[in-house]
């Protein structure tokens, strides 16, 4: 077998067995023989051997001298789309080569539906752009050396990709009323809606109405708005989009929120106590008043009751059609809180139709606080021999428990709150403050309450010289 001339081409054995089966799926003499590398008898070279139909014969040498001739012609083939191609998107397919002949040339091949054609026929362009259609596709491209007469001397086949149809998203969906609403207005629903491409787009609209379930009021179609007169009762409304032409079910949806359709929705108009000012007494029974208007048929109340210490809401009364709750705290009442009263009509399936709530008002029958030292506090010292002494007085009925906190800026000059004599029913604190910057502060609270404090009072920041 001849090569390339070299002297040292003798001693070489190549075979001439030719499978070409994996280009385009078939097997066929299209392309070249599988390569042979073998190696010399005479020298520390190797020879790559190709043949292309019997008709003619390469032969390459490999090794530490210098490669005689081109290296063998190869091929690769890359898109531009990510994993996941959208029906209207344009792929563009660059195949880069290496070795082989200069001008290479390049032949496109698509699959669609199964059938292989060609695309773009040879030339010296190694791209090829293509709006696929929705499916599964492949792209193939063959290349070969210039002058060559083979039907290819190397291709690239990356597999099959899989394009689908672009889809409707929702991007708006509102109604030009306020809920609740009264009876026998008409509100109308428009929804939005955009497709990739500029796609056309349709719609289609169900409404719930509670005891009725769902039912389709518009079928799909490009009106993109819904008008209805409404009824008493409660309801809701749904609108599906697809992409004009998708067999989907939908591309996306959106819906409102139960909403309420009333004669005139309650209102609530006050929310009113029997204390005059506060802080109340523990023992004073509090009624707190809901007054309401509208709604259909009978109104009923709920009154909650939230306790600031432990940061929680309680049903103070359920719903019932009485309008005010009474409520007498006790010692283990006292503390801050706050109380709300929500309003429905009866038969109303929502949490409710409105609310009034309170600010934090206190619980406590004392009347005032106070915090005095045994002397003044711009005479405190940091060396002194005997402790300031702090006296606190709770003015009202009792008993009291007391709680002391000292205020002090630490090295970094960060102020810090410390407890320095938790609760108990000593109301005084002796203290030997270090010099720099302090303040001491008490909280007080009748025995057995569970709250952090009823009432607090403080010295303000003073000085301790050393």
């Amino acid at each position: 077998m001849k090569s390339t001339g070299d002297p040292y081409d003798a001693g070489f054995l190549a075979t001439n067995t030719a499978d070409v089966r994996g280009l385009r799926g078939n097997l066929s003499s299209e392309g070249n023989f599988n390569p042979r590398v073998v190696a010399s008898t005479h020298d520390k070279r190797w020879l790559l051997v190709t043949a292309n139909v019997f008709t003619a014969t390469y032969g390459q040498f490999l090794g530490s001298n210098a490669v005689t001739g081109p290296l063998p012609l190869n091929v690769s083939l890359q898109s531009n789309a990510g994993p996941a191609i959208v029906e209207g998107t344009t792929v563009t397919w660059v195949a880069n080569s290496s070795g082989g002949t200069a001008p290479i040339q390049y032949q496109f091949y698509t699959l669609t539906n199964g059938t292989w054609s060609v695309a773009q026929p040879y030339s010296t362009s190694n791209t090829f752009s293509w709006i696929p259609t929705a499916g599964v596709h492949a792209v193939q491209v063959w290349a070969k050396n210039a002058g060559s007469t083979a039907a290819l001397d190397s291709y690239a086949a990356p597999g099959t990709f899989t394009v689908t149809p672009p889809k409707a998203t929702l991007t708006g969906f509102s109604a030009n009323v306020s809920f609740p609403s009264a009876p026998n207005v008409t509100a109308t629903w428009t929804a939005t809606a955009s497709a990739p491409g500029g796609a056309a787009v349709e719609y289609k609209f169900w409404r719930f109405t509670q005891g009725s379930g769902w039912t389709m009021v518009q079928d799909w179609g490009p009106l993109r708005t819904f008008g209805w007169v409404l009824p008493a009762g409660t309801h809701a409304l749904q609108v599906w989009t697809r992409r004009v032409g998708s067999t989907a079910t939908y591309d996306d949806w959106r819906g409102s929120d139960l909403f309420t359709v009333a004669a005139s929705p309650a209102r609530m108009t006050a929310l009113t106590v029997n204390v005059q000012n506060f802080p109340a007494s523990p023992a004073f029974t509090q009624r707190w008043t809901a007054t309401a208007t509208g709604g259909t048929g009978a109104l009923e109340y709920k009154f909650w009751c939230y306790d600031w210490a432990a940061g929680t809401w309680s049903v103070l009364q359920d719903w019932s059609t009485t309008n005010f709750a009474n409520w007498t705290p006790g010692a283990a009442g006292t503390g801050f809180h706050a109380i709300q009263a929500w309003v429905r009509s009866t038969g109303f399936t929502g949490t409710y139709e409105d609310w009034k709530g309170t600010g934090f008002f206190n619980v406590t029958s004392s009347t005032d606080l106070t915090l005095t030292s045994n002397r003044a506090l711009t005479a405190i010292s940091g060396v002194a021999t005997t402790p300031t002494v702090w006296t606190a007085n709770m003015a009202g009925a009792g008993p009291w428990e007391y709680e002391f906190w000292s205020y002090s800026v630490n090295s970094s000059g960060a102020g810090v709150w410390t407890l320095i004599q938790p609760y108990s029913t000593i109301s005084t604190l002796a203290w030997f403050p270090t010099a720099g910057a302090h303040a001491v502060q008490v909280w007080a609270r009748q025995v057995g309450s569970t709250t952090s404090y009823e009432r607090w009072t403080g010295t303000g920041v003073f000085i301790v010289n050393p």
